[in-house]
C-alpha cells in the first residue's frame, strides 16, 4: 500500500516550489500580453484564469488542475507568504506536477558519470522518506475545533486565519459597522440557484477550508431586518473545486408574499448537483399578516451536522434548538465537503423575469464555530 502511495505524490523543497512556481507565472504571463501578474493571495480570480490556460494548453490534465491544488502550491507551501501555524507540506500529487511542469517547460538535468553511486544513494534515502512521509500521511490527526469571533474583520485578519473572498467587491466590503465583534455582509443580487442566462454568483462570500467527514458548523446570525422578498443569509458546504454547482446550502430568509400574508420568514436546506436543484427542505418560522408582525434586529442560530455524505441541519431563534429536522430525513450529497461558506444575497429576478429589486440590508455574523466528531462510529 505503501508503495502506492509513494508513486503518487512528491515532496519537494522550498526552493524547488519556488522555482517551479517562477516558471509557471512567466508562462501564464508570457501567453497574453495584456495579462495582469498573478494575485496570490485571493482565491478566484487569478486561480480560475491560471486553471484555464493551463486547460487551453493541455486539456487532459483537467482532472490534475483543482483551484484547491493551485492555492496550495502558490501560498499554502509558500513561507513568504502564508502563516506559519498555516504553512503545509510541500508535498503533491505527481499528476499535478508534471502538469504544471509540462505547461512551464520541462528542464533535464544531466547526472555525471562519476557521481552516479552518490545519486542512487540520495535516491534510495527519499524513496526510504517518502515511504516514511506516506506512512505518517496514512494516519492523519483528528481535526481540531475552532472557533471564529470575527474580531478583526480586515481582508489580511481574515486572510491570515485562513478566510477566502468569491466574487470580491471591495466597495461593498469594506462597509463594516461592526469591525472589532462581527463580520458585516450585504443582501447584494445574485445567487447560485438561477434560472437560464443568469449569473451563478454571491458577492463577497466568504469561505474557509475545513477538514474531515464528521463535523458541526454552528453559526450565529445577529440583528438581520430582512422584510422584503429573498433578502437571505446562508451557510454553504462547498467542495475542493469550490462549485458553484455542487454544493448544499442552509438558509434563513424572507419569502414572497401570498394571498393571506405579507410574507413568511422561513429556515431551508438546498442542494444541487451539477447545477440541477435537488428538493429542498424548509419549515416557516412565522407568517407575516401585518406590518406588526414584521421582525426587526432578529437573532438567530443555524446549524449543519455532517457524517460522510449525511447533513442534518437545525435552527433556533431563543433557547432551545427547533427539532424539525430531528424528524427529518437528513439531506444525502454526492460531494466530499473541503470548505464551509458564509454569504448574504437576494436573488436575481422572479419567476416572470422582473427583477427582485429589495433593498440592501446588511447582516451581522457574530461567530461560527467548527467541531469535529468526537465518537465516528
Amino acid at each position: 500500500m505503501e508503495s502506492k502511495d509513494v508513486a503518487k505524490t512528491k515532496l519537494l523543497s522550498h526552493a524547488a516550489l519556488e522555482d517551479l512556481r517562477i516558471r509557471v507565472q512567466k508562462r501564464y504571463l508570457s501567453n497574453a500580453l495584456d495579462r495582469k501578474p498573478m494575485i496570490i493571495n485571493t482565491f478566484l480570480g487569478s486561480y480560475e484564469a491560471l486553471r484555464g490556460d493551463i486547460l487551453r494548453v493541455f486539456p487532459n490534465a483537467e482532472p490534475s488542475i483543482s483551484l484547491t491544488r493551485l492555492r496550495k502550491f502558490f501560498y499554502y507551501t509558500n513561507p513568504a507568504l502564508c502563516a506559519t501555524e498555516q504553512l503545509e507540506r510541500g508535498s503533491f500529487g505527481k499528476d499535478f506536477l508534471e502538469a504544471l511542469e509540462r505547461y512551464a517547460g520541462e528542464s533535464t538535468v544531466s547526472i555525471p558519470v562519476g557521481n552516479q553511486k552518490r545519486w542512487w544513494m540520495l535516491g534510495t534515502l527519499f524513496i526510504v522518506g517518502a515511504i516514511i512521509i506516506s506512512i505518517f500521511l496514512s494516519c492523519p490527526e483528528t481535526p481540531k475545533a475552532w472557533r471564529e469571533e470575527f474580531h478583526d474583520v480586515s481582508i489580511k485578519g481574515l486572510q491570515k486565519r485562513g478566510w477566502e473572498f468569491m466574487d470580491f467587491d471591495s466597495t461593498w466590503f469594506n462597509k463594516q459597522l461592526w469591525r472589532d465583534s462581527m463580520l458585516t455582509l450585504w443582501t447584494l443580487p445574485g445567487d447560485y440557484w438561477v434560472k437560464e442566462r443568469e449569473k451563478r454568483q454571491i458577492t463577497n462570500m466568504v469561505v474557509r477550508k475545513i477538514e474531515g467527514d464528521c463535523f458541526t458548523i454552528t453559526i450565529k446570525i445577529d440583528s438581520f431586518s430582512q422584510n422584503q422578498v429573498s433578502q437571505q443569509v446562508d451557510i454553504f458546504l462547498l467542495d475542493e473545486n469550490l462549485s458553484r454547482e455542487t454544493n448544499l446550502r442552509f438558509g434563513f430568509g424572507f419569502e414572497k408574499p401570498t394571498l393571506m400574508s405579507l410574507g413568511r420568514y422561513n429556515v431551508m436546506v438546498v442542494s444541487q448537483e451539477k447545477g440541477e436543484v435537488q428538493p429542498p427542505k424548509g419549515q416557516i418560522l412565522k407568517v407575516v399578516k401585518s406590518k406588526q408582525d414584521l421582525h426587526f434586529n432578529q437573532t438567530i442560530w443555524l446549524k449543519l451536522s455532517v457524517q460522510s455524505n449525511k447533513v442534518l441541519s437545525s435552527v433556533k431563534s431563543s433557547f432551545s434548538w427547533y427539532p424539525w429536522n430531528g424528524s427529518e430525513e437528513p439531506t444525502t450529497i454526492r460531494f466530499k465537503p473541503a470548505f464551509i461558506g458564509i454569504g448574504a444575497f437576494q436573488g436575481w429576478t422572479l419567476d416572470d423575469g422582473t427583477p427582485k429589486g429589495a433593498d440592501t440590508i446588511p447582516v451581522f455574523i457574530d461567530y461560527l464555530i467548527f467541531e469535529p466528531c468526537t465518537n465516528t462510529k
